[in-house]
């Protein structure tokens, strides 16, 4: 590891801590390969692209450091720079304020530089020569110019300049002047959810994330296939031999076939946004494309010409030219590629949805990275390999979580429209995603697509959190019509085994919490629904009441009142701690022996749902929530008791389903 050596300053753009020679790349902890050219510390430009453990869902900078524009400053940049990428340098300083673990160097150009280049210049603008002019109200002044979700980050790289004031060679701020002292940087920024992962991701609405994934899906399995071929069609155009320079080809043949192609399906001749002075606006570069010839301007040899006026003549023109012999696909190289970035962004939104993954996990996915396999008994499991990167050393650890096949589905249409190494990794996703829903709310209107809200701000990161919130809160909601979220929950929870503290651990965690939450919030609308008067149904209804019953009486008098919190509190925490909800009823798991699903059963651990018997069992009730389910089942028996070509025999019991599930859903109906 190169070393900090104190030289003594000889110009104003020497270091005493660093030798103008020295290769930045050594004080790196990451690897580089051998071959890699030096990047001076003098020099204004450094390129750490060469860093072999950059992750994949950044994209790969030089830093300019020449934006700043004094001088001095620019030196102490560096010099900082430097020392948060090396910790072990500022630990021989003895510096008690540095940071302690390595920075990342894909995070300084976002997270450090962009920041003291503002600030620096900043400084300059308002009249500062010195850094120890600086005060609190200048920070405070400069800190209302950062959108406010971003100023615990500035703050953070503005107190660097007073952390390793004492080793910079031209000084920080004033001795003993950190800005905003020692506050942490999320309260001094006012930020106050910072920290709190209950608030800090927003859930995508449901008017969001319903329409978005269903879009999502019909475009990776209705256009995909579409941008697919003519994708390969475009790139065997481009490859023709001709246009490679190979044999020659009789392109008057060759038009002549394509002319008449057009006129079998009725198409027009591709449009070109400039008419060059000519009677029609062919687009010459779109022909030549279709027929192999490399240089355009061959085609305006007079009966070449001629054949081409006489077919804009018959078929008009058209933004078209791609074309997919026997699909009846025709499209302008502009429309392909905007539809192959649609199909990308789908692929990706399909994949953030509904795996659980980090977007940093999805960018490091590579081509390939799925295996199916088969499991006793037939069940089908789909292990997708990637990189965790959170809390790992550069480069992450390799990493295997388990999806859903509509996962893998999106994963092999973005490996088929996309040549990328890493096929998922989306960049500018704000901007994919506008292009995206803009295309839902015009073209897709068309093909049944429900229009998506555009006022919500969309980020990669909601989608872990919002699908963690499905699994938890919405078993039979939004998606279940498309995607079996049922099988999301088994295989998601199985194949996220991993030690404490790994992302697939870490996701069923959330899941776990949000699964409380649910839990929580159910069992005080059962107690204020039975504290209203309401009726609930069902034989566990009686136990029930009698325990809200029994909670005390809420009176004008502090202690009375406080006993009804902690009894209140008590109660939805030991009721909640037992629920498990399904479509037909909640089944308050108290005692094992008494589940009429668990009889004759080993594993008593928790309730086999599939299996409830809930007219016959003392732990279930049924809400009014429940009423529109039941009555469905009732209708489909009545269906079957009507129907003649069912047995007698099975008439009979039907029937008899039909008086045991009214006898159950009795009260709630006669309350309506």
């Amino acid at each position: 590891m190169a070393q900090a050596t104190h030289l003594g300053p000889q110009s104003s753009s020497e270091s005493e801590l660093f030798e103008s020679t020295l290769n930045v790349l050594d004080i790196l902890p990451a690897r580089t390969p051998p071959e890699t050219q030096p990047e001076p510390f003098a020099s204004d430009r450094w390129n750490l692209c060469s860093i072999d453990t950059w992750p994949a869902y950044s994209p790969h900078v030089v830093v300019n450091w020449a934006s700043i524009s004094n001088a001095e400053w620019r030196l102490s940049a560096k010099e900082v720079s430097l020392l948060l990428l090396q910790p072990q340098l500022a630990i021989d300083l003895r510096l008690s304020h540095a940071r302690r673990k390595p920075y990342p160097p894909w995070a300084l150009p976002y997270q450090r530089i962009s920041y003291w280049r503002r600030w620096l210049n900043y400084l300059t603008d308002t009249g500062h020569l010195s850094l120890k002019t600086v005060a609190q109200s200048t920070c405070d002044g400069f800190l209302s110019t950062i959108t406010p979700k971003s100023r615990h980050i500035a703050i953070r790289a503005l107190r660097d300049f007073a952390d390793y004031a004492s080793v910079l060679t031209y000084g920080g701020y004033a001795d003993g002047f950190r800005p905003w002292g020692n506050a942490s940087a999320s309260s001094a920024s006012g930020q106050t959810g910072l920290g709190d992962a209950n608030s800090k991701t927003p859930v995508i609405p449901d008017s969001v994330f319903s329409p978005l994934l269903a879009a999502c899906l019909h475009i990776v399995d209705e256009l995909g296939p579409t941008a697919h071929a003519l994708m390969v069609q475009r790139d065997l155009l481009r490859t023709s031999p001709s246009m490679r320079g190979g044999r020659r080809l009789n392109f008057d043949t060759r038009l002549d076939e394509y002319l008449s192609s057009l006129r079998k399906e009725s198409v027009p001749l591709p449009l070109s946004p400039n008419a060059f002075g000519r009677t029609h606006a062919i687009n010459l570069a779109v022909v030549a494309l279709n027929i192999g010839m490399k240089d355009p301007q061959a085609l305006l040899r007079p009966d070449r010409w001629t054949k081409l006026l006489d077919a804009a003549d018959e078929l008009g023109l058209a933004e078209n030219g791609i074309r997919v012999e026997g699909a009846g696909v025709s499209q302008s190289l502009k429309a392909v590629a905007a539809l192959l970035q649609l199909v990308s962004t789908a692929c990706h939104i399909v994949v953030a949805s509904l795996s659980g993954l980090r977007h940093s996990e999805l960018a490091a996915i590579e081509r390939s990275a799925w295996r199916k396999e088969i499991l006793h008994g037939g069940i089908t499991r789909y292990r997708l390999h990637s990189k965790l990167i959170k809390g790992e050393p550069p480069g992450g650890k390799r990493e295997v979580w388990t999806v859903i096949e509509p996962v893998v589905t999106a994963l092999k249409m973005a490996e088929m429209v996309s040549p990328s190494q890493h096929p998922i990794r989306l960049t500018e996703f704000a901007d994919r995603y506008k292009q995206l829903v803009a295309w839902v709310n015009d073209e897709g209107s068309s093909k049944g697509l429900a229009r998506i809200r555009t006022d919500w701000v969309l980020i990669p990161r909601q989608f872990r959190r919002t699908l963690a919130r499905e699994l938890a809160w919405r078993p039979n909601g939004i998606i279940a019509g498309k995607i079996h979220l049922k099988h999301v929950s088994v295989a998601t929870t199985e194949g996220y085994a991993g030690r404490r503290g790994e992302s697939a651990n870490a996701f069923l965690a959330e899941i776990d919490a949000e699964r409380r939450l649910v839990h929580e919030a159910e069992t005080r609308k059962v107690i204020a629904a039975i504290e209203a008067g309401e009726s609930i149904a069902g034989l566990g209804s009686k136990a029930l009441v009698a325990a809200v019953r029994a909670l005390p009486d809420a009176t004008n008098e502090g202690a009375q009142v406080r006993n009804r919190e902690d009894a209140l509190i008590a109660l939805i925490k030991a009721k909640s701690d037992v629920l498990h909800l399904t479509p037909l009823v909640h089944c308050w798991f108290i005692d094992p022996e008494r589940a009429r699903c668990l009889r004759g059963v080993a594993d008593k651990s928790k309730p086999l749902v599939g299996s409830c018997q809930p007219g016959r069992c003392v732990q279930a009730t049924v809400h009014a929530e429940h009423v529109p389910v039941w009555l469905s089942g009732i209708e489909a028996l009545r269906a079957t008791i009507k129907d003649r070509r069912v047995p007698s025999g099975e008439r009979l019991r039907a029937n008899a389903k039909v008086d045991e599930m009214m006898r159950v859903v009795k009260p709630l109906l006669e309350e309506e």
